[in-house]
């Protein structure tokens, strides 16, 4: 009777934990696919949701309009959208375009800080899922090229 009661408890378990996994196996899918498109038009047909996003003046993009430094540029997004469960950023001329991905969990702010890695002059795009709908807003970031003073000295 006792190996009975461990058997089903085990296997309910098991099964218990398949179930809490099966969502983050076909999200993991879904960014895999998300990351090797090679267009923004390509990423954003991998998102399961198959509406255009519409603009949203709720979400903000904060990055400096003119860089000096590719290699580090700082970007701050925020959504004031309820219910944001992801914000994906883009870059219109990066391969792959999509840059990061973020899951915001339920009940926090839904802002982040990072740096982003450009070659050139672009859109960075901001793409938010609040509510079962996504939303966008961009921004175009414009690499300065270095100075080079040995030009100068002739």
């Amino acid at each position: 009777m006792l190996n009975k009661l461990r058997r089903l408890s085990l296997v309910s378990g098991l099964t218990m934990m398949a179930a809490a996994m099966l969502p983050q196996t076909v999200l993991a899918a879904l960014s895999r696919k998300l990351f090797e498109a090679n267009t923004v038009p390509e990423a954003l047909r991998n998102l399961p949701e198959k509406e255009a996003p519409e603009p949203s003046n709720r979400l903000l993009i904060e990055v400096p309009e003119v860089s000096l430094d590719p290699e580090r540029i700082p970007v701050r997004i925020r959504s004031e959208l309820p219910g944001t469960e992801m914000m994906l950023l883009m870059a219109a001329t990066a391969v792959p375009p999509a840059i990061a991905q973020f899951t915001i969990p339920v009940g926090t702010e839904a802002e982040i800080q990072t740096q982003i890695r450009l070659k050139g002059t672009t859109t960075v795009q901001l793409i938010v899922r609040a509510g079962g709908k996504l939303y966008t807003a961009q921004k175009e970031v414009k690499i300065a090229v270095p100075f080079d003073n040995k030009f100068l000295s002739e």
